[in-house]
């Protein structure tokens, strides 16, 4: 509750919803990241992204962030990768990582698209999770949202608040997360009474 009021800063009141988003990453060693994402109940449809480890580094050092977006936003049909694999390029500009040898990733979401519920950063909080699963990255919570932050601003180009990834990271069933979006403020949680129903 407060939708796009977190682009001003101001306070909200957060739940997260029941639908989700899972990813699944494993090393693979070719040199290639290769992306999967499954749409909702629908397993029969499976859309495919792949490039080179190396397509995201120039000259040994990780690509600008103005680079990168322009290397996931080359094509129409691969924009939605940015939201994704867009995450390692974050992890390894900012030094949490220092190289990808190869990296297979499968995602699925059930979370509606296009429709405000954080689609978007529900799917990049679910990929942060599994990479830093994968590595062994010890990354605080809030830090985690404010990494899928730059994902979503920075390689896909979309100014959004941080709202809807602190949620994703943060929130709890049946509770509110009390959210000052700027700078970014987590200051504490009410929980929702039990004669009490929300719908959106």
């Amino acid at each position: 509750m407060g939708g796009i009021a977190d682009y001003s800063g101001s306070l909200v009141l957060q739940m997260p919803t029941s639908e989700a988003a899972m990813t699944a990453v494993q090393e693979n060693n070719t040199g290639r990241i290769r992306v999967g994402s499954l749409r909702g109940d629908d397993h029969d449809s499976l859309s495919l992204f792949s490039c080179e480890c190396s397509d995201l580094i120039l000259n040994g050092r990780p690509l600008q962030y103005q680079e990168t977006r322009k290397f996931f936003g080359t094509s129409d049909r691969d924009f939605w990768a940015g939201y994704v694999a867009g995450v390692l390029p974050v992890l390894l500009t900012e030094g949490y990582i220092k190289e990808i040898k190869g990296l297979d990733i499968l995602l699925w979401s059930n979370v509606p698209e296009a429709k405000g519920a954080a689609s978007s950063a529900a799917i990049e909080v679910a990929t942060m999770r599994a990479i830093c699963e994968l590595y062994g990255l010890n990354i605080p919570e809030e830090k985690m949202a404010l990494l899928c932050q730059k994902v979503e601003n920075l390689i896909v180009g979309s100014p959004c608040g941080i709202m809807d990834q602190m949620t994703s990271v943060l929130g709890k069933e049946r509770t509110l997360l009390k959210l000052l979006c700027q700078p970014a403020k987590v200051c504490g949680y009410t929980a929702i009474p039990k004669d009490l129903a929300i719908w959106g």
